[in-house]
Order: C-alpha cells, then sequence, then structure tokens
C-alpha cells in the first residue's frame, strides 16, 4: 500500500472532485446500459478504482488530525488519483478535460483550487509507487 501524506483541506478538496466523478460516471453508465464493450468494462473499472479512493478518503477524513491525513492507496489508486488531480487541475484553468469532470463548472476559488490540487498532484508524482498508468 502507497501512505500519502496531505493536509485536510486537501483531502476534502479530494473527496469532493472523486464524489463528483463517481457521479458522472455512474450516470455516463446508467446511460449507455444498453450498449456493452471494452469502453463500458473499462468505464465500470475506472468506477470500482474511484469507489476505493473514494472509500480510502473517507478513512483517511475519519483518522485524520486537525491538519495533517495519510491516505493509504493501492498503485491502481495512486495513479487514479494522479489522473484526477491533473482533470481537476485543468477544470480550475478553465480547461475541458477529456474525462469524468468533463461536464462540471469551473468551482469557485478555482486560482486556490488549482495550487492546492497541483500540491497533491506533486505529491502523487514523487510518490515511489505511482507509475502514471
Amino acid at each position: 500500500m502507497a501512505r500519502l501524506e496531505t493536509t485536510t483541506h486537501e483531502l476534502a478538496l479530494l473527496a469532493w472532485f472523486v464524489e463528483a466523478a463517481v457521479v458522472s460516471l455512474k450516470e455516463s453508465l446508467e446511460e449507455q446500459e444498453e450498449q456493452e464493450g471494452v469502453e463500458d468494462a473499462l468505464r465500470a473499472r475506472d468506477l470500482y478504482v474511484l469507489e476505493g479512493l473514494r472509500e480510502a478518503l473517507q478513512g483517511a477524513m475519519g483518522a485524520a488530525g486537525e491538519a495533517q491525513a495519510e491516505l493509504e492507496l493501492d498503485a491502481e489508486q495512486l495513479n487514479r488519483l494522479g489522473r484526477l488531480a491533473e482533470d481537476a487541475i485543468a477544470l480550475c484553468r478553465g480547461e475541458r478535460p477529456d474525462s469524468d469532470l468533463a461536464e462540471m463548472a469551473v468551482p469557485p476559488d478555482a486560482a486556490a483550487l488549482e495550487q492546492s490540487l497541483t500540491a497533491v498532484r506533486d505529491k502523487v508524482h514523487g510518490h515511489p509507487e505511482y507509475t502514471g498508468e
């Protein structure tokens, strides 16, 4: 398991973006329920990883101190967190990520959020177990 040190602010921010991605992905899968194929299987797998990431975030929030938190993630969750951070940063910059966050509006205080998300992305990318897959 990969351990990632975060602040409680970063943890809450990540939880918000993970939840948005889970909801979007579930809606997308429900809309395309009748179509079966490789893409649906990949999206279902992504949903599974995101839901695991959501559980890890919830567990970390429950165990977090006042300012610091520690996430325990498997390699797949760590890589997915890196992609989610990249997509959220793009969204905060006013870009449209090609992901489950594509339909999301630019959040308020986007510049401040971008700084926090960049810090998370850098932590993920710097982790020895991160592969970028």
